[in-house]
């Protein structure tokens, strides 16, 4: 997986078939937000990965489960380039989100801004590539995102007195705000506790 020499994938096979596939981020961040248990959101998702082409459209629409798992197999791979910092301890899931596509959008911006000097409001750069500098800026110090997320992880239990009440004001000060289903999930168990 030598990119500099190599360059990114633009292609899947689906039923033996090499396939051109929508590179671009922001198609990308679009699929991340589709809720694929619907079926609405799996024809959704193959017309981002595929465009509208007709006899493309033919063919996908013939082999669409195995068009849509070639399009989250190179989905997915793009997290891959990125193999460092991933962690070997077991953390429980946290309890609130930590990112969020959307409401993050803001500190995406300043951060590719400020420290790559992209402005993604007109960067047109392949998903893989726009992955791996995501990725990147959680382990920077200096990027917006990687504080929003370190507030927002789990406070340790080792953290008592002033350390453990400052931890508390940065994660309320991060937080994302609530999902519908996180408020329904808080009424239900104001309702029931």
């Amino acid at each position: 997986m030598f990119t500099l020499l190599k360059g990114f994938p633009d292609q899947v096979v689906v039923a033996d078939r090499a396939l051109s596939i929508e590179c671009g981020w922001r198609s990308h961040i679009m699929l991340e937000t589709l809720d694929l248990s619907e079926h609405k959101a799996q024809i959704q998702a193959l017309y981002l990965m595929y465009g509208d082409s007709l006899e493309i459209g033919n063919f996908v629409a013939q082999n669409a489960s195995d068009a849509l798992y070639s399009a989250l197999e190179f989905h997915v791979a793009a997290y891959d380039y990125l193999n460092y910092g991933k962690s070997t301890v077991k953390a429980k899931p946290s309890k609130h989100r930590l990112f969020d596509w959307e409401d993050d959008q803001t500190l995406l911006l300043a951060d590719f801004q400020s420290i790559y000097g992209i402005d993604l409001m007109r960067w047109d750069g392949h998903w893989y590539h726009f992955s791996q500098l995501f990725r990147a800026l959680m382990y920077n110090e200096k990027a917006l995102l990687h504080e929003a997320m370190r507030a927002r992880s789990p406070i340790s239990g080792k953290l008592k007195g002033e350390e453990r009440k400052q931890a508390l004001a940065r994660q309320n000060a991060w937080r994302l705000p609530l999902t519908q289903e996180e408020i329904n999930a808080e009424l239900l168990q104001r309702f029931e506790g």
